[in-house]
Order: structure tokens, then sequence, then C-alpha cells
């Protein structure tokens, strides 16, 4: 599930995720730029005025009388107007959120390829992650509704951690103790898993096949050139997308994928997910988020200060610069949405 549907919070839309950066220097100065020049453009639209003008103090100017003089109306003439209400203006370009979600979505260039894979290089750092898909029965909130067809990434080495919250919040529905969810998810085990990555760095990623049945799974991450490690002749080497049957993991047959992180890569998010019953899967929760973080930066987790956190929060201190907060959203909404989830008493939640 994603972090918004884990709190019980209404669904928006999955297969976006983005990263909110909070740097302590810029407090309300962002936003009311924003306010202003959203206002500048949208009021000529509209013949209301504009915060710019409206803001300018008013200088008492003499009237003079001026004479008028009849002239013939003429012909109306047509001004092509943009989305953004200017005149003969060139075509938008993406929006600041397809940048990061690693896609835009507007047709690429004529003869250009799609993106290649980036084979690591020997001498690249590594980092490396372990990671295994889980069929969970994920607790949406503290009043213990719940979708037991949940399913999820985690790190292998957190498979345990998991699976106690997941028993905690199972005898909590039963009346005896707490629920294991926390107030704002504040580093519980069941959640989106946020896997972080610097350029230049060789991204390692082994994936387990833990769900129940037997269709195997995938990790498919937008945006980046994920290349199969290790597959079968003909296999290896090549994207790490449903039609490379060595992209599958399956039963006890892990699959290993790499990525080259150039050195030049922007900061930005990419979604991730599983091309095998893709539907259902990401519709329960199997998706998560890579971001690219700023060169040579350090993450470390808000509460504990352990470094390499892998949650929807972090601190982010960067080679230059000042140390921010760093927040992931991923908005869920596929699948059957006729499906309803249960309350703490397993009775169906009426949809609203």
């Amino acid at each position: 599930m994603s972090k918004n549907s884990h709190q019980g919070v209404p669904p928006i839309r999955a297969g976006d995720a983005c990263s909110f950066r909070q740097r302590r220097s810029r407090p309300l100065r962002a936003l009311l730029s924003a306010l202003t020049a959203v206002a500048a453009t949208v009021a000529p639209i509209f013949g209301a005025p504009s915060l710019v003008s409206a803001a300018t103090p008013a200088t008492a100017t003499p009237t003079t009388a001026t004479p008028v003089t009849a002239t013939p109306a003429k012909a109306a003439t047509a001004i092509p107007v943009t989305a953004t209400g200017s005149a003969a203006e060139a075509p938008a370009a993406p929006s600041s959120h397809e940048d990061s979600a690693g896609n835009k979505l507007i047709a690429a260039p004529a003869g250009q390829p799609d993106r290649p894979i980036a084979t690591c290089t020997a001498s690249a750092p590594r980092r490396t992650y372990d990671l295994t898909a889980l069929a969970i029965d994920i607790t949406l909130n503290r009043y213990l509704d719940h979708d037991p067809l949940g399913r999820m990434y985690a790190l292998t080495s957190e498979v345990a951690q998991v699976r106690a919250e997941e028993a905690r919040n199972a005898t909590a529905r039963m009346g005896k103790g707490d629920p294991g969810v926390s107030i704002g998810l504040q580093g519980d085990a069941i959640q989106p898993l946020v896997l972080r990555v610097r350029p230049g760095e060789c991204l390692h990623i082994t994936l387990r096949d833990a769900l129940p049945n037997g269709a195997g799974v995938s990790l498919h991450a937008h945006g980046v050139g994920l290349g199969v490690v290790g597959g079968p002749v003909g296999d290896q080497e090549r994207p790490a997308f449903t039609t490379n049957p060595a992209a599958t993991a399956s039963g006890s047959h892990p699959v290993t994928s790499e990525w080259q992180a150039p050195n030049n890569e922007r900061e930005g998010t990419h979604y991730f997910h599983s091309h095998v019953d893709e539907r259902f899967n990401d519709d329960h929760g199997l998706f998560g988020t890579l971001i690219v973080e700023p060169p040579g930066a350090t993450w470390s987790d808000p509460r504990t200060g352990r470094g390499e956190t892998h949650g929807w929060d972090a601190i982010i201190t960067p080679a230059k610069g000042k140390a921010f907060r760093e927040f992931v959203v991923e908005y869920h909404e596929l699948g059957d949405e006729t499906y309803l989830v249960k309350d703490r008493n397993d009775h169906y939640l009426p949809l609203v």
C-alpha cells in the first residue's frame, strides 16, 4: 500500500511517486512567489486584477478630459491562446512532476532509441539492496482496518520485523494489545519501500519471490536503465522488463539487476513495481520508489539518526549546502475499485 493508504488517507493514483524537500531557509517565500506567479498568469484570462498589480500602491493622477471620435468597428482577429493564456506562445514544456517521475509524457524525437541499460563499471562504488516480495496483511490505520491480500517489497534482512508487526496488528484486532501502526508511520516496518542512490553509483538489486501464487515477481523502475545480470544466455544484460524472462524471480530463483547511475544523473524519483500479475499486485501495494539523491549526499533516519535509511522520510545532507528533510508521497488508485478492505472485526468497509 502507499504511504497515504497505510494511514487511511483517501488514495489518488498509483504509478506516481514524488519526493518533497523541506529546506529550513525557505519558510513562506517560495509559496508566496508561486501564488503571485500563478495569479499573474491566470488573472488576465478571466479579466480579474492580478496580485502583482494589486500589490503596487496606487498613485493619484489628475483626470484629463479627452475628446472621443467614433471609429468604425473592425473585424475581430482571432489570436491563438495556449493553456497558459499567452498569445501565440510555444507549446508548454513538460511539467516538473514529469521530470521527477522519470518519464515525460511527450513524443520522443524521431529516431531516438530507448534508454539503454547502463552496465556497471568495475570501479563504480556499489550500492546493494537485497529485496523480497511478500504477501502481507497490511493494516491501514490505527482503527485496524486492513487488506488481507496486501503485497509489499521489503529488505530481506527486515522480513522478520515485517512479520512481527503483522502479527502484532492481528493480535490487536482481537483486543489484545496495541496496534503496530504508529501515528504517521514513524519508522514502521510495514510501509512502502524507498531506495536511494547517488549519481555515479552502481545500483545492485537482488529480488526474491515469497508470493504465494507461484507466478513470480519482477521489479521495473520507470526511467531507469536496469539490466538483468547473470541470466540465461541471450537474456542477461537486457532490460529488466516483463518481456525478458530472466527478469522474473520465482520460488528459489532470485534475480539480480544493475543500473550504473550516470555521474550527471539529476535528482529525482522513480516509481518501481512488478510487471508480473501487475494489476493485482499493484492494487494491493507491491510498489515503491527509487530516489536519486544529490552527488555525495548522505541520508539518515530523522528519529534515530541511523544512516542509509530506506523509509519515506529522511534527513538528506548534500556534499555542498544545507541538510534538508525529504518526504516521499506515493499515490495509490489501481485495479478493482469495488474491492472492499475489512475493519478490525473482519467486516467489509463500505465504499464512500
